[in-house]
């Protein structure tokens, strides 16, 4: 699924509300805005493999936890506000934030390094080969068996022989290629 461009008024949440068991995977959720929360705000919810980006606020941009879980998860590039808050806040425990790709580490087994989109700017938040969220997701049987467009999890994004998932919406599977046959 595909959250983007949403605009709220009040203290809630401009891309998603996910109260009391709700759950979110393999989604994207971009450029929407809000005075609370930018991106999502999640209470005794989980977030896994999904993409939160350029989303803003007044306050917590990307994503908010109470009482919830976020894992194998990007949240970057989200603004405004506090930025203290700006890609990840939690609030409560117990709360479970793990493999995800934030600034500043918020949990266990976290990057901090840009995620290395193949072109942000024109909304494209698949993974490039330099990406570190490659082949770093939490293994296990809470993994989508296909990613945001489809493509088998987990795959060998690295190259070293065994299959990983990757961190966010998009699995990564090399660069594209083409091949040409001419005929005389």
């Amino acid at each position: 699924c595909t959250i983007a461009y949403n605009t709220h008024s009040d203290w809630s949440a401009g891309g998603v509300q996910l109260i009391t068991g709700g759950l979110m995977d393999n989604c994207v959720v971009r450029n929407n805005s809000c005075p609370a929360v930018g991106g999502i705000y999640a209470y005794d919810a989980v977030i896994d493999h999904c993409t939160v980006v350029s989303n803003t606020s007044g306050y917590e941009n990307g994503i908010h936890l109470i009482w919830s879980t976020v894992r194998n998860t990007i949240s970057y590039g989200n603004f405004g506000g506090n930025p203290a808050y700006s890609d990840i806040s939690i609030d409560g425990d117990p709360h479970i934030c793990s493999h995800c790709c934030t600034p500043a580490s918020r949990g266990e087994n976290c990057v901090t390094s840009a995620p290395a989109f193949f072109n942000e700017a024109a909304g494209d938040f698949r993974l490039t080969a330099c990406s570190p969220c490659i082949d770093a997701a939490l293994p296990g049987a809470h993994v989508p068996p296909v990613d945001f467009l489809s493509i088998p999890r987990p795959q060998d994004g690295d190259g070293d022989g065994t299959a990983m998932p990757d961190i966010g919406a998009f699995e990564y599977v090399g660069q594209a290629t083409a091949t040409v046959t001419l005929e005389e």
